[in-house]
């Protein structure tokens, strides 16, 4: 994240530098300039704002009466205007000598500087301007004598492409502050017209951190801070660097549950760190108790020590495989953002119209999910409303609808309401829907799945794309749950995070549509909700039968070891095979349960718990008989069975930290 900053800062700052040199360049020609080679030195300043589009305009304004003793005011102003630079007369407009004109007045009294931001008056747009004296030489003293300014505009939609252009990740986004802390530019828009500071934004939130970093970022430091964003209301990291040449900073933010990392390496790290701890562990435990003296005591302990290791150990790979799931990479192009939906369709459009199909038809569409319930292992009932908004120019001619190609039984689905504003239609349905999942359960029950609600526009063969209406959301940060209610939940389950994704299909049908365009690489509309399965709900409802049937063969295998213990509890070796075929009969039931709640044609993680205990449910009745036989190998007959009983916990748990490891690396 410190790296993207300083590269972002550097970016910026380049070309600020390269922009500053330009207006240096034009105060220096004019400072050696007459009268009679003026028209070149303007015609340099015309080429100046047309081949550079980051530009808006470039003035030249001179002093009272500095340009014509018999002239007051004269500014020449190349401003781009309808692509092409056009000149204007300043002077002609305002009178620009006036105080509240810091883009003149300043510079003439603190040298070169960057002023702003502010609307110019020759114009709409908001801006910032690079101020820069230009002088005459007075022939007698040699002097330089100020005579005018020379002001090169760059509009703040320059700054945002810049800032836009950066790697945030998925969730990230950036800001530019001024050296007096005024927003150049903020994701929030309003900041930004209303000239609002960092320490007006801190200052309503009370955000301590935001107004130090804010500080900090003046004095042209570096640094970083942990605070709850304004903009996303989330745990959030923000990043500052200098940006030298203009005195500015570029801030960047990132949500903290949503930082980009490589998941997959981290993952696997620290389970390799897990195992290593465990390895050690157990090690450490074996010299400190002396398990090569072979006391009963000592040799407990340990089992002891190797039981809560091993459980601890599975726990954790738990826990890291459901915080850092990789099986669940976006199969598209992932939405989180105005900027990268922009690029997105900038990039379609020319592919689109490359294949010969014309400029596609885009049509904002959002969702707003109140409820949704797994109703079968692959069948999730959802309800909510889906809106779109349709143009009456752009989207002439398109009818108003979608459809959900997910659905397996009927949508039942109503227009909740209709509007126009401004040429824009706006309707919304409220909808309800059993839709097909495609959940993978291999890692049940330490999974996390994703439910995918595809979405299509009705009209397929008249190049429509349905693209997130990311202007209704008020955070569409994949933590901040875009698209769900507050009070939104699903039984068993716990929500992550939720997006937008185009995900490109291709069919080996044109629908009976001779000139579709769709067939290949076509873009279509999901809107994803990340869950974690309740990991305490399925531990209960799946593990309490494998725990009770492990304890009681521990139990068992006491008793049919121990001469005292049997006749104790009056048990002789036919009533013990007895409960426990008894018990196997039980695991069977569960297993078949748990299997038939499960429709997959492979094993998923949970059956090799069961397969483990299948295993010990052979060979604590086969230990026991060789045990009471007399068998004379002395692994069986050593201490009364001494190692079947040791060994019981450390090989069960140890199989099943073995195979976690495997399964979830």
């Amino acid at each position: 994240m410190v790296s993207q900053t300083v590269e972002g800062a550097k970016e910026i700052d380049i070309i600020l530098k390269k922009r500053m040199s330009m207006a240096h360049n034009i105060a220096d020609n004019l400072t050696t300039a007459n009268k009679f080679n003026m028209k070149e030195v303007l015609k340099k300043i015309r080429d100046t704002v047309d081949e550079n589009p980051d530009i808006h305009g470039i003035a030249v304004a001179y002093k009272p009466y500095a340009y014509n003793p018999k002239v007051r005011l004269y500014a020449p102003y190349y401003v781009r205007k309808q692509v092409k630079p056009q000149l204007i007369q300043v002077e002609s407009i305002y009178d620009y000598t006036k105080s509240e004109h810091e883009w003149y007045t300043l510079p003439l009294e603190k040298k070169a500087m960057w002023v702003g931001p502010y609307f110019g008056q020759t114009g709409t747009t908001l801006m910032t301007t690079y101020s820069v004296p230009f002088y005459r030489i007075d022939p007698a003293t040699k002097e330089k004598i100020v005579i005018g300014v020379v002001a090169l505009d760059i509009s703040l939609d320059w700054v945002k492409k810049i800032v836009d252009s950066l790697d945030f990740g998925p969730s990230g986004y950036g800001t530019v502050i001024s050296k007096k802390g005024v927003y150049l530019y903020h994701p929030n828009k309003e900041y930004v017209q209303k000239s609002k500071t960092i320490f007006d934004v801190s200052g309503k939130s009370k955000n301590k951190e935001r107004e130090r970093a804010g500080i900090q970022s003046l004095k042209g430091e570096k640094g970083g801070i942990e605070y709850i964003s304004v903009t996303t209301g989330l745990p959030s990291w923000l990043i500052f660097e200098p940006i030298p040449s203009a005195g500015w900073s570029l801030h960047l933010i990132f949500i903290k549950n949503d930082i980009p990392v490589s998941f997959d390496v981290l993952r696997r790290q620290l389970m390799m760190i897990v195992l290593v701890l465990t390895i050690f562990c157990l090690s450490f435990s074996s010299l400190v108790f002396r398990a090569y003296e072979g006391d009963n005591g000592n040799l407990w302990r340990i089992c002891a020590i190797v039981f809560i290791v091993f459980i601890l150990g599975i726990g954790i790979l738990w826990h890291i495989s459901l915080t850092f799931d990789t099986d669940l990479k976006s199969r598209g192009v992932k939405i989180t953002g105005k900027t990268g939906l922009d690029s997105f369709m900038r990039t379609y459009s020319k592919e689109f119209i490359q294949r010969g199909a014309g400029e596609p038809k885009y049509i904002p569409t959002g969702i707003f999910i109140r409820s949704a319930e797994f109703s079968g292992a692959n069948k999730v009932l959802v309800s909510g409303y889906i809106w779109q908004k349709y143009n009456n120019k752009t989207h002439k001619g398109i009818s108003q609808g979608f459809i959900l190609p997910d659905a397996i039984d009927d949508v039942k689905f109503s227009e909740a309401y209709s509007f126009t504003k401004n040429d824009m239609k706006i309707i919304g349905w409220y909808f309800k829907a059993t839709l097909h999942g495609r959940f993978d359960y291999s890692s049940y029950p330490v999974d996390y799945e994703r439910l995918g609600i595809h979405i299509r526009h009705q009209d397929i063969g008249k190049n429509t794309i349905l693209v997130p209406d990311l202007e209704a959301y008020r955070f569409t940060n994949p933590s901040a749950l875009p698209g769900l209610g507050n009070d939104f939940s699903i039984p068993d389950w716990e929500v992550k995070n939720t997006f937008f994704e185009f995900v490109m299909r291709n069919y080996d049908t044109n629908f009976g549509i001779q000139d579709y365009s769709g067939q290949e690489n076509f873009p279509e509309l999901y809107f994803n909700i990340m869950i974690k399965r309740n990991l305490v709900d399925a531990f209960i409802r799946n593990m309490t039968p494998l725990i009770i049937v492990a304890l009681l063969l521990f139990a068992v295998m006491f008793i049919m070891t121990e001469a005292k213990m049997s006749k104790k509890f009056a048990m002789d070796i036919g009533e013990n095979l007895v409960f426990i075929g008894s018990m196997c009969f039980v695991l069977i039931f569960s297993h078949i349960n748990t299997r038939g709640r499960i429709p997959t044609q492979q094993i998923f993680y949970l059956e090799y718990f069961y397969f483990v205990i299948y295993i010990a449910l052979l060979w604590v009745p086969i230990s026991a008989i060789l045990f009471v036989s007399g068998n004379q190998s002395s692994f069986i007959q050593y201490k009364g069975n001494l190692f079947s009983k040791l060994l019981y916990w450390p090989i069960i748990l140890g199989a099943l930290f073995t195979i976690t490891m495997i399964i979830f690396y």
